[in-house]
């Protein structure tokens, strides 16, 4: 898969070290915990430690929202080949992930390929790719161990789950700190000016490969430490 930075949208500027730092520090800090998740033999860890990643990214994106200069808005193109039929899936992957972490994007497939176009500030970006990462290769298991009838179905049904699994890591982490969920509206609106967005047409699914894809999703890694007494 390659990732290529083509543009910047907007003309903000941080000019705070300091902030950039702390953009550093995140980014290794989720690194981190997703290589923990990894290295983990054990599914209840590695689902703690998938989890905790995204608490840390909403918190950092909460706090670094207080900031009326938190950067400019960059488009992004993610490639996506090698996934076949999945490839739909995939980049609803990117695209349900970005949704939560002041991301948005567009996305089109063709014959087994396609393209992502992802929008958002350059550390929301980073760690929105950081975490994409890590979950496509448990995908790519799952369709292996499980052969689905319907990659496709599969596949999306895999993004669902864990659209839903990240957001409630979401709305925890914001509870804990009393603030609002981050929100991608500048990230949306510089996507609709940028781009001639249409509506996605309606995909028919199988609905067991649909649900294998979402049991396949409830057991990867999101990361979270979970406190058990």
């Amino acid at each position: 898969m390659a990732l290529v930075r083509i543009g910047v949208i907007g003309s903000r500027h941080t000019g705070v070290m300091a902030k950039l730092m702390d953009r550093e520090t995140i980014i290794r800090r989720v690194h981190g915990l997703l290589a923990k998740a990894n290295s983990s033999e054990h599914q209840a860890e590695r689902e703690s430690y998938e989890a905790k990643a995204q608490q840390l990214m909403t918190r950092y994106q909460i706090e670094s929202s207080e900031f009326e200069e938190s950067g400019p808005i960059e488009q992004r193109i993610v490639a996506i080949s090698g996934w076949g039929n999945a490839t739909r899936g995939v980049v609803s992957l990117h695209q349900c992930v970005a949704s939560l972490n002041r991301c948005t994007g567009a996305g089109n497939t063709s014959r087994g390929e396609g393209f992502v176009y992802l929008f958002g500030r350059p550390t929301d970006l980073d760690l929105t790719m950081t975490l994409v990462n890590h979950l496509l290769p448990q995908l790519r298991l799952a369709l292996v161990a499980d052969k689905p009838r319907s990659r496709m179905s599969y596949s999306l049904g895999f993004a669902h789950t864990v659209h839903s699994r990240l957001f409630e890591a979401q709305a925890t982490a914001a509870a804990e700190t009393n603030a609002l969920v981050p929100t991608n509206t500048e990230a949306s609106e510089a996507m609709y000016s940028e781009l001639n967005v249409k509506r996605a047409p309606r995909t028919a699914v199988y609905g067991d490969d649909l649900t294998s894809g979402e049991a396949a999703a409830a057991n990867v890694d999101l990361g979270q430490t979970r406190v058990t007494g």
